[in-house]
């Protein structure tokens, strides 16, 4: 990554406290969290490529590890001591470290522009420079914040000084302290980027932190957004209904006026009716009492008549009584001539029974024959 793929330090945003509206602050707020959010991505990139280049020399130096290794066995099967003789560096090797020395000039012009953006995003910051280094004035103070004091963590943060690693020239090929000194230089290389990792995280989370910060100052101004709106709704529904029922108020006003206008008019026609009807009164009053007159002359003749009719009918219940005794004597009378009859009858039919009988017995004669029908006709 060359340098002008790096961020330059973005200019000082508008100050929340000059906003006047809330859709500024909140305009405001949201260009923040992006610009927060690129500037996390871009954190995370550099953070894969610090780690990608720390694998590469722990790579490289696993290789010099071995060779050494393999060089002090060659050593000892030889019976020679180590400061005698020194191994050439392989040129597959070299080229190799040759590569990491340029990754690892692009990664110091990348720490270069993350520092620029470091002092930009984060307020005030205490470094501790390195072991066996003394602090430089001016180096332990970033950059002031872009976003408010209420949004940013208090606490200060403590993280190691960014050096400056010096990749001296390549020595000669017989220099017996070559290979230590690539060994020291991946030690302290691995170190540095280990270091820049662990700032990378802790990068990240004062990135969340921020990040929170922000959604919440984002979700709280929405909030009395979306309050002051309900309440300007409420109060135009309010206003709208008080209009509502002022012109129901005005319309049911004009209609008792004028219902009081026709109750006015049908009055005066009723005070008229009602006196009509007082005359009526009168008048019926004079037939009532002709009517209570011709009533009580009825009355009397209705009781003469009563009296009249209660004689007639006790003469009449007398006819009855008498007519219902006649009754009962002839009811006798005929249940005796009754009895009369069927005892005769009964005589009779014996008798025929018998000469029946008889005739059945004696042979037929033509002459008697005659007799007994009409005996049977009697």
């Amino acid at each position: 990554m060359s340098d002008s793929q790096w961020p330059h330090q973005p200019a000082p945003s508008t100050a929340l406290a000059s906003l006047q509206t809330v859709d500024e602050a909140r305009a405001e707020l949201e260009a923040r969290l992006m610009g927060i959010h690129n500037d996390l991505q871009l954190t995370q990139t550099i953070g894969l490529l610090f780690v990608k280049r720390q694998e590469d020399l722990k790579n490289c130096f696993d290789q010099l590890q071995d060779l050494k290794h393999h060089q002090q066995q060659q050593q000892q099967n030889a019976g020679v001591t180590a400061g005698d003789q020194q191994e050439p560096l392989p040129d597959t090797l070299r080229e190799q470290l040759a590569v990491l020395d340029r990754d690892f000039q692009e990664g110091q012009n990348g720490i270069l522009g993350l520092k620029g953006l470091i002092d930009a995003q984060l307020p005030t910051i205490a470094i501790r420079p390195p072991q066996g280094e003394s602090s430089r004035p001016g180096s332990n103070v970033l950059g002031p914040s872009a976003l408010p004091s209420s949004v940013l963590p208090t606490q200060t943060i403590t993280k190691p000084r960014r050096h400056k690693v010096v990749v001296p020239s390549v020595p000669s090929i017989n220099d017996p302290s070559f290979p230590v000194q690539i060994q020291e230089e991946l030690l302290n290389q691995v170190r540095y980027w280990t270091s820049q990792a662990e700032m990378k995280e802790k990068l990240n989370q004062e990135y969340d932190t921020k990040i929170s910060e922000q959604e919440r100052i984002i979700d709280a101004l929405n909030k009395q957004r979306r309050m002051r709106e309900e309440s300007d709704e409420r109060l135009k529904e309010d206003q709208w209904n008080l209009e509502l029922m002022n012109q129901e108020l005005r319309t049911q006003a004009s209609e008792l006026q004028q219902q009081l206008s026709r109750s006015l008019h049908e009055n005066g026609k009723i005070q008229k009716a009602l006196a009509a009807a007082s005359e009526q009164v009168e008048q019926m009053k004079d037939k009532e009492e002709r009517t209570a007159g011709q009533l009580e002359l009825t009355k009397s003749r209705h009781e003469q008549d009563m009296v009249t009719m209660r004689k007639h009918s006790a003469g009449i219940q007398r006819e009855k009584s008498d007519l219902m005794k006649k009754m009962e004597e002839l009811k006798v009378t005929m249940a005796a001539q009754q009895q009369k009859l069927a005892k005769k009858a009964t005589m009779e039919a014996i008798a025929l029974a018998q000469e029946r009988e008889e005739l059945l017995l004696e042979p037929e004669s033509p002459v008697e024959a005659p007799v007994l029908i009409q005996a049977l006709a009697q």
